[in-house]
C-alpha cells in the first residue's frame, strides 16, 4: 500500500489511522495470523525494512497463549524506530505516523493483515456484511485512494488499481479457490435452485393433501349432495305429518262442537 494515491504526499507526511487496538485482542477468527509488512522510506535514497507480525496464538515456549503475540504498540514502536519516521498514539487512541522533513514513506507486501486491521489505506470499514461501508475519509477525499504500489523498489503508478480491477476474476483462497464473480454466480444459482425445489415441494404437498382429503371423504361414506337430498325428504315428511295432525285436530274440534 502506498500512502496517498500511490504517491508520497507533501512533506512532512502525517497519516492518522483508526482507533488504537491490541492485535492479539481481535476477534478469535483472526487467530493464526503470522507474516509481516515492508516499510520503505526515502531521504534521497530508498531503504526498506520488514516489520514482523506474530499472531499465531503460540507463546515462545510452545504453549498456547497470546502473551508473545504482536500488539499495536509493538508495530508503532517498530515504525517509530525507523530513522526519519515517527509513530505514536494520539489522545483519542488513534495511531499517528509522520515523516520528518525530507523523508517519504510507504507500506507494501503486507502478508500479516496488520495494515488492514490498523486501518492503513483501507477501502472499507466494518467487520462483516452487516456494517460494511466505504471509509469516510476516502469519501471526503477520493484523491486519497491509493492506485499505485512499489514493486522491487520501483513505483508502478497504477499497480494497485490494476490489482483491484483484477480481483473480480482472481481466485480467492477463502472462497474455495474461485473468483468473486464465480462465487456470486454460484450463490445466485444455488439460491434459485433451492427456491425452485421449495416451490415444487409445496405444490406436491398441496396435491397430496387434496388426494388425502378425497380418500377420507370416500372412506367416511359421506356425500354432501346425498345428505342434502335426505334433509329435504325429512323436511317434506315432517311437513306432511304436521298437516295430518292439524287436520285430525280440526276434525276432533268439529265433533266436540256437534256434541
Amino acid at each position: 500500500a502506498v500512502v496517498r494515491s500511490g504517491q508520497f504526499g507533501p512533506l512532512p507526511l502525517s497519516l492518522v489511522l483508526r482507533e488504537g487496538l491490541v492485535l492479539d485482542a481481535l476477534d478469535p477468527a483472526t487467530a493464526g495470523w503470522e507474516g509481516g509488512t515492508y516499510v520503505t522510506w526515502r531521504d534521497g535514497t530508498a531503504s526498506c525494512v520488514r516489520i514482523d507480525v506474530d499472531l499465531d496464538g503460540i507463546a515462545d515456549d510452545g504453549s498456547t497463549g497470546t502473551g508473545d503475540d504482536t500488539s499495536a504498540e509493538d508495530i508503532v514502536g517498530a515504525i517509530g524506530a525507523i530513522n526519519g519516521l515517527n509513530a505514536s498514539f494520539d489522545p483519542a487512541g488513534k495511531i499517528v505516523i509522520s515523516a520528518d522533513a525530507g523523508f517519504e514513506f510507504s507500506f507494501s507486501d503486507d502478508s500479516s493483515g496488520a495494515l488492514a486491521a490498523l486501518g492503513i489505506n483501507t477501502l472499507f470499514t466494518g467487520r462483516d456484511g452487516t456494517d460494511i461501508a466505504v471509509r469516510r475519509s476516502l469519501l471526503d477525499d477520493p484523491a486519497g485512494l491509493m492506485v499505485g504500489r512499489f514493486e522491487n523498489g520501483e513505483l508502478i503508478e497504477n499497480g494497485t488499481a490494476l490489482g483491484i480491477s483484477g480481483m473480480r476474476n482472481a481466485a480467492i483462497e477463502v472462497l474455495g479457490g474461485v473468483s468473486i464473480a464465480k462465487h456470486w454466480s454460484d450463490s445466485v444459482q444455488a439460491v434459485a435452485s433451492r427456491a425452485s425445489i421449495a416451490a415444487t415441494n409445496a405444490e406436491a404437498g398441496s396435491i397430496v393433501l387434496e388426494s388425502l382429503e378425497a380418500q377420507r371423504a370416500s372412506l367416511s361414506g359421506v356425500s354432501v349432495d346425498e345428505e342434502t337430498i335426505n334433509l329435504l325428504n325429512y323436511q317434506r315428511q315432517f311437513q306432511g305429518a304436521a298437516q295430518v295432525i292439524r287436520t285430525a285436530d280440526e276434525l276432533l274440534q268439529t265433533l266436540i262442537a256437534i256434541v
